[in-house]
Protein backbone atom coordinates (compact mmCIF):
# COMPACT_ATOMS: atom_id res chain seq x y z
CA UNK A 1 0.00 0.00 0.00
CA UNK A 2 1.75 3.43 -0.82
CA UNK A 3 0.91 4.64 2.47
CA UNK A 4 2.70 1.12 4.33
CA UNK A 5 6.28 1.07 5.76
CA UNK A 6 8.08 -1.96 5.43
CA UNK A 7 11.26 -3.24 7.90
CA UNK A 8 14.36 -5.63 8.08
CA UNK A 9 15.78 -6.36 11.08
CA UNK A 10 17.99 -9.10 12.90
CA UNK A 11 16.20 -12.21 14.78
CA UNK A 12 14.56 -11.26 17.85
CA UNK A 13 16.57 -12.81 21.13
CA UNK A 14 14.19 -13.81 24.23
CA UNK A 15 15.28 -12.17 27.32
CA UNK A 16 17.93 -14.81 28.69
CA UNK A 17 17.22 -14.34 32.54
CA UNK A 18 19.25 -16.25 34.45
CA UNK A 19 19.97 -19.19 32.69
CA UNK A 20 22.68 -21.95 32.34
CA UNK A 21 25.65 -20.98 30.22
CA UNK A 22 24.90 -23.91 27.66
CA UNK A 23 21.50 -22.49 27.43
CA UNK A 24 22.90 -19.62 26.24
CA UNK A 25 25.18 -21.19 24.05
CA UNK A 26 21.97 -23.56 22.42
CA UNK A 27 19.80 -20.24 21.99
CA UNK A 28 22.63 -18.09 20.73
CA UNK A 29 23.45 -21.08 17.83
CA UNK A 30 19.26 -21.21 16.85
CA UNK A 31 19.09 -17.62 16.61
CA UNK A 32 22.51 -17.38 14.41
CA UNK A 33 21.02 -20.31 12.15
CA UNK A 34 17.53 -18.38 11.79
CA UNK A 35 19.46 -15.31 10.44
CA UNK A 36 22.07 -16.76 8.14
CA UNK A 37 18.83 -18.50 6.91
CA UNK A 38 16.75 -15.14 6.81
CA UNK A 39 20.05 -13.34 5.00
CA UNK A 40 19.99 -16.38 1.95
CA UNK A 41 16.33 -15.89 1.47
CA UNK A 42 16.89 -12.19 1.73
CA UNK A 43 19.74 -12.68 -1.12
CA UNK A 44 17.50 -14.65 -3.21
CA UNK A 45 14.60 -12.54 -3.45
CA UNK A 46 15.95 -8.85 -3.58
CA UNK A 47 19.35 -10.00 -4.84
CA UNK A 48 21.58 -7.83 -2.48
CA UNK A 49 24.86 -8.84 -1.20
CA UNK A 50 25.17 -10.54 2.12
CA UNK A 51 26.91 -8.16 3.75
CA UNK A 52 25.13 -5.06 2.81
CA UNK A 53 21.89 -7.35 4.15
CA UNK A 54 23.98 -8.34 7.25
CA UNK A 55 24.98 -4.55 7.85
CA UNK A 56 21.14 -3.61 6.69
CA UNK A 57 19.75 -5.94 9.71
CA UNK A 58 21.95 -4.58 12.14
CA UNK A 59 19.56 -1.89 13.42
CA UNK A 60 16.28 -1.98 12.41
CA UNK A 61 15.57 -0.65 8.85
CA UNK A 62 12.44 1.48 7.85
CA UNK A 63 12.03 2.05 4.33
CA UNK A 64 9.10 3.81 2.62
CA UNK A 65 7.42 1.60 -0.63
CA UNK A 66 9.14 2.99 -3.65
CA UNK A 67 12.57 2.67 -1.46
CA UNK A 68 11.52 -1.07 -0.59
CA UNK A 69 10.32 -1.48 -4.26
CA UNK A 70 13.91 -0.72 -5.41
CA UNK A 71 15.31 -2.06 -2.51
CA UNK A 72 13.75 -5.64 -3.42
CA UNK A 73 10.92 -6.82 -0.71
CA UNK A 74 8.67 -5.82 -2.54
CA UNK A 75 6.72 -7.01 -6.19
CA UNK A 76 4.82 -3.63 -6.23
CA UNK A 77 3.10 -0.87 -4.70
CA UNK A 78 -0.69 -1.48 -4.83
CA UNK A 79 -3.07 1.54 -4.62
CA UNK A 80 -6.39 0.97 -2.23
CA UNK A 81 -8.61 1.64 -5.30
CA UNK A 82 -6.89 -1.03 -7.62
CA UNK A 83 -9.23 -3.77 -9.33
CA UNK A 84 -7.63 -7.34 -9.31
CA UNK A 85 -9.74 -9.89 -10.40
CA UNK A 86 -11.27 -12.94 -8.35
CA UNK A 87 -13.41 -15.49 -9.99
CA UNK A 88 -13.38 -13.16 -12.73
CA UNK A 89 -14.98 -10.30 -11.23
CA UNK A 90 -13.09 -7.01 -10.56
CA UNK A 91 -12.90 -6.36 -6.72
CA UNK A 92 -11.39 -3.92 -4.50
CA UNK A 93 -7.78 -4.83 -3.15
CA UNK A 94 -9.35 -4.06 0.18
CA UNK A 95 -12.71 -6.53 -0.41
CA UNK A 96 -10.62 -9.50 -0.82
CA UNK A 97 -8.21 -9.35 2.74
CA UNK A 98 -9.60 -12.46 4.93
CA UNK A 99 -10.32 -11.93 8.59
CA UNK A 100 -8.28 -13.78 11.34
CA UNK A 101 -11.87 -16.11 11.38
CA UNK A 102 -11.88 -17.10 7.61
CA UNK A 103 -7.91 -17.82 7.90
CA UNK A 104 -8.36 -20.01 11.08
CA UNK A 105 -11.60 -21.82 9.16
CA UNK A 106 -9.89 -22.34 5.80
CA UNK A 107 -7.02 -23.65 7.65
CA UNK A 108 -8.65 -26.34 9.26
CA UNK A 109 -9.04 -24.91 12.67
CA UNK A 110 -11.66 -25.09 15.16
CA UNK A 111 -12.45 -22.71 17.57
CA UNK A 112 -13.41 -24.52 20.88
CA UNK A 113 -15.20 -22.95 23.73
CA UNK A 114 -13.16 -22.68 27.25
CA UNK A 115 -15.59 -23.72 29.53
CA UNK A 116 -16.31 -21.47 32.43
CA UNK A 117 -16.55 -22.39 36.41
Amino acid sequence: MPHATAMLHQPRVPSTGQRQAIELYIKWREVLAQKVSTLDILHLTTGQTHAKLDADTARPLYMQPQDALEYGVIDRIMAPTEKGKKGGQAVQISDSVKGADAWDKDAGLVKREVPRS
